[in-house]
C-alpha cells in the first residue's frame, strides 16, 4: 500500500514510537494492511497538523515576471523581484490563482489546475489512452494517445462537459508525437454534434512543445455553425488522419492568454502565432511578449513537495506516533473494562509508560517545528 502522507512513512511512526507492526497486530487483532491504513490515516492527520502550524501551501502573492523579448515561457521564482527571496519553488507549485498582464487581471484558465483532463486516461473515449509518468509535465501523467485508423481520442467519454468557454482566447497544451509530419486536429463539439476544428502539425519528434490555438483564427466551422456565445462545449475531440501515430499529450486548458505548469512551477504566456496566409499555428513566428513587459502571478506551493527536512519529517511521525499511543490506550482500556485478557496486555506497555512516550513525541514534536521555523504569507522565517 501508498502512504497517503509524504512527509513521512509508516516506518518512521514504529521507529519513532518503538512500537512494532507486529505487537499492533496481536494486539489490536487488524491484519497487516488494516494496520498500515490505521498509521496512513494518523500520518495524514499529523501532516494536516503541520500545514496549518506552518501556513502550508505558502502564498506567493504578486510575483512579478518581466519578459525579455525572447520567452514566453517562464520558471515561477523570485529571480525577477525588485527584493529578493530565497525561494525555491521549483516541482514544488500547486496552484496559480491570478496573472495580471501589468495592472489587469486575467481570467482563470479552465481547468483550474490546467490539467485535470489530461491526467487521468479513465475519462477518455475513443483511441487506446494510458497514463504515462514518464512524459508528464502536468500533473503524475501526461495521456499517451495510440491512434489506430478511424479511431480517435475524446474527452469525457460521457460527453457531458456542458462548460461556456465563450470567455477564453485559447486552447492550450503540451503535445508530443513519435511519427513525422503528422497533421492533428483537434474538434470542439456542443450538444448536437456540431463542431469547430483547429489543425495542428509538430515540427520534430520525441519532444514536448507547447501548443496554443485562437479560438477566433485557427478554428474553422465542421459541422454545423457554432456561436461559443450561446452555446456550451459539451466534449472535445483530438483526431489524426492515418491512424498511424502516437500522441502524448498534457496540460490541456482553455486560457485568456496565460496557463501554468505543475508542479514544475512554469508561467506560460500566451500569444497570437497565427500564419496570415494559412491561418495555423506556426512556430516560425515570433510569439514572445515584448521586452520589459510586467507580469505578477499569484500562486501556492509546498517547500515540502520534493524533499523533506529531517525535522520535518520526524514531526510528522511523532505527531503520529502520538495518536497511535492514544489508540493503543483505547484498545489497552477496553481490555482491562471488558475483558480479562492478561495474554494481550502483556503485549502493551502499561498506561503510564504509554503516557509518558506520547508527552515526549509532543514535545520533540513541537522542537522540530520550532528548528524549522514558523511561516508567514509567502516564505518562511527560519528561527
Amino acid at each position: 500500500m501508498v502512504d497517503i502522507s509524504h512527509y513521512a512513512t509508516e516506518e518512521d511512526v514504529y521507529m519513532e514510537t518503538g512500537i512494532t507492526k507486529e505487537a499492533i497486530i496481536r494486539v489490536t487483532g487488524m491484519n497487516d494492511n488494516e494496520v498500515t491504513t490505521l498509521i496512513n490515516s494518523f500520518l495524514k492527520a499529523a501532516e494536516s497538523k503541520i500545514k496549518d502550524v506552518l501556513d502550508i501551501p505558502h502564498l506567493v502573492p504578486r510575483e512579478l515576471h518581466l519578459a525579455d523579448g525572447e520567452n514566453w515561457e517562464f520558471d515561477l521564482g523570485p529571480e525577477d523581484e525588485e527584493v529578493f527571496f530565497d525561494e525555491d519553488v521549483q516541482d514544488c507549485v500547486e496552484i496559480a490563482m491570478a496573472c495580471f498582464f501589468g495592472r489587469y487581471r486575467k481570467r482563470k484558465p479552465y481547468p483550474k489546475d490546467c490539467d485535470e483532463q489530461t491526467d487521468d486516461k479513465t475519462y477518455f473515449g475513443g483511441a487506446t489512452v494510458t497514463n504515462d509518468a514518464g512524459k508528464a509535465q502536468a500533473g503524475a501523467y501526461a495521456m499517451k494517445i495510440d491512434f489506430t485508423t478511424g479511431v480517435n481520442a475524446f474527452y469525457p467519454v460521457t460527453q457531458d462537459l456542458n462548460k461556456p468557454i465563450d470567455r477564453f482566447g485559447f486552447v492550450s497544451f503540451r503535445a508530443e508525437t513519435d511519427t513525422n509530419d503528422v497533421t492533428f486536429e483537434l474538434r470542439l463539439y456542443d450538444r448536437n454534434g456540431n463542431y469547430d476544428r483547429a489543425y495542428f502539425k509538430l515540427p520534430k519528434t520525441g519532444r514536448s512543445f507547447i501548443v496554443n490555438l485562437d479560438m477566433e483564427y485557427n478554428f474553422e466551422h465542421g459541422v454545423g455553425t457554432i456561436d461559443w456565445n450561446n452555446v456550451n462545449l459539451y466534449y472535445w475531440e483530438i483526431r489524426e488522419a492515418t491512424g498511424t501515430a502516437t500522441l502524448y499529450l498534457d496540460n490541456f486548458n482553455f486560457n485568456d492568454g496565460w496557463f501554468f505548469t505543475s508542479p514544475s512551477g512554469k508561467l506560460v504566456i500566451v500569444q497570437k502565432v497565427i500564419n496570415s496566409i494559412t491561418y495555423e499555428f506556426d512556430y516560425t513566428l515570433d510569439c514572445a511578449p515584448a521586452c520589459g513587459t510586467p507580469f505578477y502571478v499569484t500562486y501556492t506551493y509546498d517547500p515540502f513537495k520534493v524533499t523533506v527536512p529531517e525535522n520535518i519529517k520526524s514531526a510528522t511521525a511523532q505527531f503520529a506516533g502520538a495518536k497511535l499511543i492514544d489508540h493503543l490506550l483505547g484498545v489497552r482500556e477496553t481490555l482491562t473494562a471488558f475483558e480479562f485478557a492478561s495474554d494481550t496486555l502483556m503485549q502493551i506497555p502499561d498506561k503510564e509508560t504509554l503516557y509518558a512516550r506520547k508527552g515526549y513525541l509532543l514535545a520533540r514534536a513541537k522542537e522540530n517545528l520550532q528548528d524549522y521555523g514558523f511561516g508567514w504569507s509567502g516564505t518562511v522565517v527560519r528561527g
